[in-house]
């Protein structure tokens, strides 16, 4: 079975073992981060379904992203779900990763090939073409490797076509593949591109304020109306309704920040939130 390598260490996050842990640190650690190191109190009783966080170069969205994978350090899944859009162009559709592993500097972590299956079997495409020059699903991995101690494996799914027909089918069966099984979702979108930073907020916060209504219909109404240029829509709307599906529709933004705030310049910059989802 394939390994995929790491592509994007040295570009997005550092390609070192050691100076990627200290940059996932400093991630947490950050004044716009949560200013506190995984693990998190465990000793909360609510149940998480996913999170959904950004996926650009770590010194920009790094510190949005670890409040979101703060939160996910309270729990302990078997397997990780992650959803990402396709830049690339590559592949079909919707593509599954099939089997095999992915590796970082951190680690290697396996496919759930029997659950990725369960979901390819109800209309999609086991791929692999899709993933191979997309970056929005492997910058989650060194933050899962680090906040996880215990061994975990993976499912990839790349979104091409985000449509909301497409949406609704590919959440219909995720929920039907792993209602019984101990999973994560893990959804990546980064939010408005290239507008100025107050632009970008009021555009920002339409979103986000759909976002956590749960309305997926109203969510892709906004994008619409707006010309919301956020990349992962449908990875995001995929994850909200997936846990609607399972029963948990409790969304919480836990931060919001834009680019401006790690390179000073706020005439183009792009926007990024962390939430999570729990029952």
């Amino acid at each position: 079975m394939a390994t995929r390598p790491a592509r994007f260490d040295g570009q997005f996050y550092a390609s070192q073992a050691n100076d990627l842990k200290e940059q996932i640190k400093k991630s947490f650690l950050s004044k716009v981060g949560p200013q506190e190191l995984p693990p998190a109190d465990k000793s909360m009783n609510e149940e998480l379904c996913a999170i959904i966080v950004p996926h650009a170069g770590y010194q920009y969205s790094g510190p949005v992203a670890a409040w979101a994978y703060l939160q996910a350090s309270k729990y302990i899944p078997k397997t990780v779900l992650l959803i990402g859009p396709n830049h690339s162009g590559f592949g079909p559709e919707v593509a599954i990763y099939p089997e095999g592993s992915w590796t970082t500097p951190l680690g290697k972590n396996s496919i759930n090939d029997e659950l990725a299956h369960k979901i390819a079997d109800q209309g999609f495409t086991l791929d692999t073409s899709a993933h191979k020059y997309e970056h929005s699903i492997e910058v989650q991995l060194p933050f899962l490797q680090y906040i996880f101690e215990h061994e975990f494996n993976i499912i990839a799914v790349s979104m091409l076509d985000q449509s909301l027909a497409t949406t609704l089918k590919l959440s219909k069966a995720i929920a039907n593949a792993i209602k019984d099984n101990d999973v994560l979702i893990v959804a990546t979108t980064d939010l408005s591109h290239y507008e100025n930073d107050k632009s970008t907020r009021k555009k920002d916060s339409e979103l986000i304020n759909k976002l956590l209504k749960g309305n997926i219909e109203s969510i892709y109404k906004a994008v619409a109306r707006a010309s919301i240029s956020a990349c992962g829509v449908g990875p995001a709307a995929v994850a909200i309704n997936t846990c609607a599906l399972l029963g948990a529709q409790d969304i919480r933004l836990l931060k919001y920040e834009t680019s401006a705030a790690a390179s000073g310049d706020k005439d183009s910059v792009v926007g990024y939130s962390s939430l999570a989802i729990l029952k």
